[in-house]
C-alpha cells in the first residue's frame, strides 16, 4: 500500500474542493465559467477522460440551471454601485474603452495610462474609471497598442500549437485547459496585468516549452 500516493491524492482532491469553493464563494461568475469552460476542454481533449466528456456537460448544465432558479447564480452579479449591475458596468466601460481606442488604435493608451486615456471619453459618471478595461483582448491593446495585441494573440496561438505537438499528453492537455480559464475569465476581468498573475502566466508558457523540448527529444529516439 503506497501511503504516499494516497496522501498525495487526498491533499490534490482537498486542494481541488476548496479552490471550488473559494471561487464559488467569491461571487465570480467570470471564474466560474472560466473554470467550467477549462474542465470541458479538459474532457474533451484528454483521450483519458473523453468518455467523462458529455456526463461532464450534462453536469454542468443540470446544477447551472438550478443554481440560475434558486437565486444563487445571476450572471449580472450583485448591484456593487449604483445605476448597474457587473454586465451593464462592463459593457459599458467596454464601449467607452473603445472609443478611446478607436483614436488610439496604433499606440494605445500607452502602459499604465488607460485612466488617464479614459477621462475625454468617460460618460457614465456613476463607474468609475478603472484600472484595465475588464477584457483581456481590450487589456493588452489600451496598455502596449496594436502591435502587442497581436504579439498576445501570436503567443496564444504558438502555446496551443505548442501543445498540439507529438502526443497529446495529459500534461500539456492540462495546461491548455488551465490557458482556456484565464482567457475564458479575461473577457470579463484582467487576468494578466498584476504581478502575481502575469508571472503565473509565463510559468504556464514556460512549462509548455519544456514539455515540447522534451516531446522532440522522445521523437528523436
Amino acid at each position: 500500500m503506497n501511503i504516499k500516493y494516497y496522501l498525495r491524492t487526498a491533499l490534490l482532491i482537498l486542494v481541488i474542493i476548496l479552490g471550488l469553493l473559494a471561487v464559488y464563494w467569491s461571487g465570480s461568475k467570470g471564474a466560474m465559467l472560466g473554470i467550467s469552460a477549462g474542465i470541458v476542454f479538459y474532457a474533451l481533449f484528454w483521450a483519458g477522460k473523453r468518455k467523462y466528456f458529455w456526463p461532464i456537460v450534462a453536469v454542468g448544465i443540470l446544477m447551472g440551471a438550478w443554481l440560475w432558479q434558486s437565486g444563487r447564480i445571476n450572471l449580472k452579479g450583485n448591484y456593487s454601485v449604483e445605476g448597474g449591475d457587473s454586465i451593464s458596468v462592463r459593457t459599458e466601460m467596454w464601449q467607452e474603452s473603445w472609443q478611446m481606442i478607436k483614436d488610439h488604435y496604433v499606440w494605445g493608451a500607452g502602459l499604465a495610462g488607460y485612466q488617464s486615456a479614459m477621462t475625454d471619453y468617460h460618460q457614465k459618471k456613476y463607474i468609475e474609471i478603472y484600472l484595465y478595461p475588464h477584457n483581456i483582448f481590450l487589456n493588452f491593446w489600451s496598455e502596449i497598442g496594436l502591435l502587442g495585441l497581436v504579439a498576445f494573440i501570436m503567443i496564444l496561438v504558438w502555446f496551443y500549437r505548442r501543445a498540439a505537438m507529438g502526443p497529446f499528453d495529459e500534461k500539456k492537455v492540462a495546461l491548455a485547459a488551465t490557458m482556456v480559464v484565464i482567457v475564458v475569465h479575461g473577457l470579463v476581468d484582467a487576468p494578466y496585468f498584476k504581478n502575481d498573475l502575469s508571472v503565473f502566466f509565463w510559468l504556464m508558457m514556460g512549462m509548455m516549452w519544456i514539455g515540447g523540448v522534451r516531446q522532440k527529444e522522445i521523437d528523436r529516439v
